[in-house]
């Protein structure tokens, strides 16, 4: 049985079990784990938080749970107490609370199940850890990271294509506090399908979150604390388990206090870059 050590998101998984590693799956490890290019931040240290993360055999689950998780076509997320469970026809994966190790069964070893199992058990552990998966695009500006959120069409994988900065991601950014008490702003390997220009991973101190409006030309405002935490909840990556939701809103409230958040009108596809770092950063 062999290990791999991955740094995703500021958290350190630790991935080992049944018939680890395939080709597929050291495939995965390398796209979202690639070694990380700090934009004015300190590296993150290795091991500062650990997740493990097995593949199971299939005998190791239960009849009765892979008949209530499997679905006929699709995944489906189901909450039992304080874990969550996944079931596919494919896989299966259950999520258990910290420090319980994250667990999966595949049919396949293609990748797919440990990718699911690495998107879900990020948005798990953050909440734990003061960290949080947010639905944004992330730009590592000189003046450090911004994350832009917004409803679908808002402009978040344009804004990105026309970004003269590193982007993080276009899809799933993580912010998390680290032990200085800032937070910053990190990718975590995941981008959309049909995205084009991936780049590096990497970290950057979290200077403003942006909800993306489409308008007639370039506007701008800070949002009070309570406005921001209702727009940035439509945009939590989290999980519906209880204990995890209370974690998450816990970190988002310190989020809004310590890091603005404004709202952004602009015309695709002018670029509003030189406005927006004229006005805020």
């Amino acid at each position: 049985m062999q290990k791999r050590e991955a740094l995703i998101g500021g958290l350190t998984f630790t991935v080992s079990g049944h018939e680890f590693p395939s080709e597929g799956e050291e495939r995965l490890l390398e796209k979202v784990a690639s070694q990380p290019v700090f934009y004015g931040a300190e590296p993150w240290p290795h091991g500062e938080t650990k997740v493990r993360v097995e593949a199971t055999r299939q005998t190791d689950w239960p009849r009765d749970e892979d008949r209530t998780d499997v679905g006929a076509v699709g995944a489906r997320v189901v909450t039992r107490g304080e874990t969550v469970h996944v079931g596919h026809p494919l896989f299966t994966i259950e999520i258990p609370p910290p420090p319980q190790a994250v667990r999966f069964w595949r049919g396949h070893r293609d990748g797919i199940a440990l990718d699911t199992a690495l998107r879900l058990a990020i948005s798990s552990r953050l909440p734990h850890h003061d960290g949080l998966t947010l639905h944004s695009a992330g730009i590592a500006f000189p003046e450090g990271g911004v994350a832009f959120f917004g409803v679908s069409g808002a402009g978040k994988s344009t804004i990105s294509q026309l970004s003269p900065f590193p982007v993080l991601s276009e899809e799933m950014v993580v912010v998390k506090k680290r032990a200085d008490g800032r937070f910053y702003l990190s990718s975590c390997g995941y981008w959309s399908p049909g995205y084009g220009g991936r780049g590096p991973n990497g970290w950057a101190p979290l200077r403003a979150l942006v909800k993306l409006e489409k308008g007639p030309g370039f506007s701008a405002g800070l949002l009070s604390e309570r406005e921001a935490r209702l727009e940035l909840i439509k945009v939590l990556m989290v999980p519906r388990c209880p204990s995890i939701w209370s974690r998450a809103i816990a970190v988002l409230a310190e989020l809004t206090k310590a890091v603005p958040v404004y709202r952004m009108g602009w015309k695709a596809p002018e670029p509003p870059f030189e406005e927006f770092r004229r006005r805020f950063l």
